[in-house]
């Protein structure tokens, strides 16, 4: 069973941050996480990351949970060979948000019930 912090942590700022601790391994080329209606404070999360690193994408797919809407959604975006970000897209829409140190995908006041990520390396 994986720990519950890895994929999945509220921060005491009133965010959701996915993803932190996510092995590189993981997101190799080909692979996939899925996760499906996780308990949080917000309510019920499920969501899916899948890797096309080789071509340099990760693409993630989130259901928000439905209770409450945490004040930021972080998603944290971990290549496999730790190449920076270059750009994003939420929705289909390029993004700024994101901090290529951190790894990290920030939506400010999350309304939508679905968020598409793509990240491009």
């Amino acid at each position: 069973m994986v720990p519950r912090h890895m994929l999945i942590r509220e921060l005491d700022d009133d965010s959701l941050l996915l993803l932190q601790a996510t092995p590189r391994k993981w997101l190799e080329d080909g692979k996939k996480i899925e996760v499906e209606n996780a308990p949080t404070y917000f309510g019920r999360i499920s969501f899916s990351v899948d890797s096309k690193a080789f071509s340099g994408k990760l693409h993630a797919s989130i259901e928000t949970p439905r209770r409450r809407s945490p004040g930021q959604l972080i998603v944290r975006f971990r290549h496999p060979l730790s190449k920076p970000m270059q750009s994003v897209t939420v929705n289909g829409e390029n993004w700024t948000d994101f901090n290529t140190q951190k790894e990290w995908v920030v939506i400010e006041k999350p309304l939508l019930r679905r968020y598409t990520i793509t990240v491009q390396y």
